[in-house]
């Protein structure tokens, strides 16, 4: 996913008493561990679903995009064995973007907000954001970034159900 860095925010109601675009910050952030985590529960269903028992501790311990390669590998194999062919291709992007998200959502939730954010002082610079700690000189990722960010992985959410609704899959 790329994300613009003139992102807008988007702003919405949240409490009779914000002010300040902290709460945005703390919402995006609520979805996008929500979002996400549901993202690395496929790579875990399928593992658990349609590999060997012998190797499901060993995959389950792969990193996030080599745990989703490896459930992209064992779900397309199913899939084309199960006659299924016509998903391939869909499945197969699907895992595609979502390994590709991943890189964003480490940047964004391992790295600290900015100062004025984390103490919860009035944010009323757009700017504040994502402090990327562990690349010095790079840019901030802003507040419209990251709520794009969320809206991209609410969208993966979507097309993983939609996938899922049309897809059988029986238990080894």
């Amino acid at each position: 996913m790329t994300v613009s860095s003139n992102s807008p925010i988007q702003t919405y109601w949240m409490s009779p008493t914000s002010n300040t675009l902290v709460d945005y910050w703390f919402d995006s952030y609520g979805w996008i561990a929500g979002y996400f985590a549901q993202l690395e529960g496929i790579s875990y269903a399928i593992i658990q679903m349609l590999s060997p028992e012998t190797d499901r501790a060993q995959f389950y311990e792969l990193r996030f995009v080599a745990r989703t390669k490896k459930a992209k590998r064992i779900l397309l194999n199913y899939l084309d064995m199960s006659g299924q062919h016509t998903l391939i291709p869909d499945w197969a992007a699907f895992f595609d973007e979502v390994a590709a998200a991943g890189k964003m959502r480490n940047d964004i939730l391992h790295n600290p907000l900015s100062v004025a954010l984390h103490k919860g002082h009035l944010c009323i610079d757009e700017n504040s954001g994502v402090l990327l700690v562990k690349k010095d000189g790079e840019p901030k990722i802003t507040l419209g970034e990251v709520q794009n960010y969320s809206q991209h992985l609410r969208s993966l959410n979507v097309r993983m159900a939609q996938l899922l609704n049309t897809t059988t899959i029986e238990s080894l």
